[in-house]
């Protein structure tokens, strides 16, 4: 039996891609764009204070969640536990975090990001299958040669 990937998981992994290549393009300015960031936003107090030693600490830090955010959706495309689970944490904070924000400043787009958060939690709870360790596929292959 063919398991097929349900279209859940492939939006799903779709919108961690996406995330990924936004954050990507957010450190490459970062890395690359400090001079002319700091001269765009020249009122801005925070940054004002950056250097850009800090800019470049920032464009890395935010290229390394990049990359871990595709490693994310690459992993939910295979169906692995732990990518379910690492989701689901990220989307219990998300979720968390959209209600704070509704409570805090009533936002049409806190609305947005709680439908969207509780989306995702039903997808990984519900709909997301775990592909089977190569132990439990041994298992199943074995209670079928003896039965």
């Amino acid at each position: 039996m063919v398991k097929t990937k349900s279209i859940h998981i492939t939006l799903l992994a779709g919108y961690y891609y996406l995330f990924a290549v936004i954050l990507a393009m957010a450190g490459v300015i970062y890395l690359i764009a400090s001079d002319w960031l700091l001269s765009v936003v020249p009122e801005n107090d925070y940054f004002i204070q950056m250097t850009k030693s800090d800019f470049t600490l920032w464009g890395s830090i935010i290229l390394i969640a990049a990359g871990l955010e595709a490693l994310l959706a690459t992993y939910l495309l295979k169906c692995s536990r732990i990518a379910q689970i690492i989701a689901i944490l990220i989307s219990a904070l998300g979720l968390l975090w959209a209600i704070f924000g509704l409570i805090a400043y009533s936002e049409f787009l806190n609305i947005f990001f709680l439908g969207i958060h509780a989306y995702f939690l039903w997808v990984l709870t519900y709909r997301y299958q775990p592909s089977r360790s190569p132990v439990q596929k041994n298992a199943s292959i074995y209670q079928e040669r003896i039965s």
